[in-house]
C-alpha cells in the first residue's frame, strides 16, 4: 500500500470495527483517502469510535458497492467471506490493487475444526478465491499461506469458538467435545491458517 500516490483512494469492505483502516492510518498518516463499507451498522459506529472523521464510512453490502467503477486504487478485505469479486473489479482502477486476507479450510483453529469437518461454515483453500478472481478479470495473482501456532487457555478457545460462527449448529454438546479433547491441558496450542492474496485488476483493452 505504501507505494500507492499520495491521496489515492483505498477502499475496506467488510470493515467491521475500522482496524484495517485505522492501521493504514497509523502507518501512513493523512496520506490517502480512505473508505470503509459494512452491513452493519453497530460495526459501523465501532469504527466511527475508532477512526472518527479519518475515513468515509457507509452501510452497503459488498455485493453491492456503491462508489462509480475505477474508483479505488486498492481494495482490502480482511477475514470477508461475502463478496462479489466481479464488483471489486468494478471499482478498482486498472492495475489497481485487491490486498486480501483470509483463513484456509482450518479456519483459524486448525484442531478445533478437525471435529466438526462436516458442520464448517464457508470453509474453502485459497483456490476458491483465485478462481472467483481470474474469472472476474483480476491478474497477478499470489498467495502466501501461514501456519501459526497460537496458545490458549480452554476458557479462551472456548470463547473464541462461541464468538467466531465457523461451526454449523453448535450446540453445548459440541463444546464438551472440545473441552474433552483438551481437558488434561493447561495450556492449549492450536495451529491459525491464515493467507494473504494480492491481485491486480487487468487493464482495459
Amino acid at each position: 500500500i505504501g507505494e500507492t500516490l499520495k491521496g489515492a483512494r483505498i477502499l475496506d469492505i467488510g470493515t467491521g470495527n475500522g482496524y484495517i483502516l485505522s492501521e493504514i492510518e497509523k502507518r501512513y498518516p493523512g496520506k490517502y483517502n480512505l473508505f470503509g463499507v459494512d452491513i452493519s451498522r453497530d460495526m459501523l459506529e465501532k469504527a466511527r469510535t475508532l477512526i472518527g472523521k479519518r475515513a468515509n464510512l457507509q452501510l452497503a453490502d459488498n455485493k453491492q458497492l456503491p462508489f462509480d467503477e475505477k474508483y479505488f486504487v486498492t481494495v482490502t478485505a480482511k477475514n470477508v467471506t461475502n463478496y462479489s469479486p466481479s464488483e471489486l473489479a468494478k471499482v478498482l482502477k486498472d492495475r489497481g490493487r485487491l490486498v486480501f486476507r483470509e483463513y484456509g479450510v482450518g479456519k483459524g483453529l486448525v484442531e478445533v475444526s478437525e471435529l466438526f469437518k462436516d458442520r464448517l461454515i464457508n470453509s474453502r483453500n485459497s483456490d476458491f478465491y483465485v478462481d472467483g478472481l481470474r474469472k472476474s478479470g483480476f491478474e497477478d495473482i499470489q498467495v502466501r499461506t501461514f501456519s501459526i501456532p497460537k496458545k490458549y487457555t480452554i476458557g479462551k478457545l472456548i470463547s473464541i469458538v462461541q464468538m467466531f460462527p465457523f461451526i454449523e449448529n453448535l450446540s453445548d454438546l459440541d463444546l464438551r467435545k472440545i473441552k474433552g479433547m483438551f481437558s488434561n491441558e493447561k495450556e492449549i496450542t492450536i495451529t491459525s491458517d491464515p493467507f494473504i492474496l494480492t491481485a491486480r485488476r487487468k487493464k482495459d483493452e
